[in-house]
């Protein structure tokens, strides 16, 4: 922050006898941590369980997270603003209409412009019995990181399969999608092993 001290903004759920919220501790040194807020503001932040935060240029801090069900755009992705990252937050919006988000992860560019990727859901019906679940990584570009353009199509689409789940493949079995910026993006291949027979 600019007056030098850290912050870390926490998500806490399923925590046993504690509500789920928004957390915020902060440091002077980056080492010993203070819990400034709990929770970060229960209004504008209820029921909100991911979320992740940015300090904006003039020293305020804005957090991007998804709207929480129950809502008006619930599902959306939308943003909060504070001009001290601690209090007096204002509820912006929602970011684009009609895209059910989760886990925005918004990035700073060489360029200062900013890029935000999310996970989209999408649930395609093969017959009456069959669904295939496909989870897509959309992208919106921001010049400020207040206003967003959505880019069209999916950064990656996923497709679960019964070999390894979420392998990034189409219907052939070929590796589909693009990666927007490939400069910034790490993807890394998580999945479930057999346990070994005794």
């Amino acid at each position: 922050m600019p007056s030098g001290e850290y912050f870390m903004y926490i998500n806490r759920f399923d925590y046993v006898d504690k509500e789920d919220a928004l957390l915020l501790y902060t440091s002077v040194d980056g080492l010993n941590w203070e819990l400034k807020s709990d929770p970060l503001d229960a209004v504008v932040f209820a029921d909100v369980t991911m979320a992740m935060a940015r300090v904006t240029e003039d020293g305020g801090v804005r957090v991007y997270y998804s709207i929480p069900t129950g809502n008006e755009n619930e599902g959306w992705i939308g943003s909060a603003y504070s001009v001290n990252g601690v209090s007096d937050w204002v509820f912006e919006g929602a970011l684009f209409e009609s895209i059910d988000g989760t886990g925005p992860e918004v990035i700073k560019l060489d360029d200062d412009s900013f890029v935000m990727y999310f996970a989209i859901d999408i649930i395609k019906s093969e017959d009456l019995s069959a669904e295939t679940i496909l989870t897509e990584i959309g992208s919106a570009v921001s010049v400020d990181g207040k206003n967003w353009v959505l880019n069209e199509g999916s950064s990656l689409v996923f497709s679960d399969d019964y070999e390894v789940m979420n392998k990034v493949s189409d219907a052939t079995g070929s590796i589909s999608g693009k990666v927007l910026n490939p400069g910034i993006v790490r993807i890394c291949l998580l999945y479930t092993s057999p346990r070994p027979r005794d």
